[in-house]
């Protein structure tokens, strides 16, 4: 009502804490992680795979980029 954001004192002394994750800029090899890990986290919620083949699913796609891949 006044204008204010509610618990925006905590916020805003949370976001002096920040820092980027790749501070000089994501590595190579992030896009097609990312890209992997949404597509396996859809597809875990709408209940196409389960999370545990979701998790599998990731851990090979992420040793493969790891090898060059």
């Amino acid at each position: 009502d006044n204008g204010e954001l509610q618990g925006g004192k905590v916020f805003g002394e949370a976001v002096d804490h920040l820092v980027p994750l790749f501070p000089n800029g994501a590595p190579p090899w992030y896009a097609a992680f990312s890209t992997k890990a949404q597509g396996l986290i859809n597809s875990a919620v709408k209940g196409d795979i389960s999370v545990d083949d979701a998790l599998s699913q990731l851990q090979s796609a992420t040793e493969d980029l790891a090898n060059g891949g």
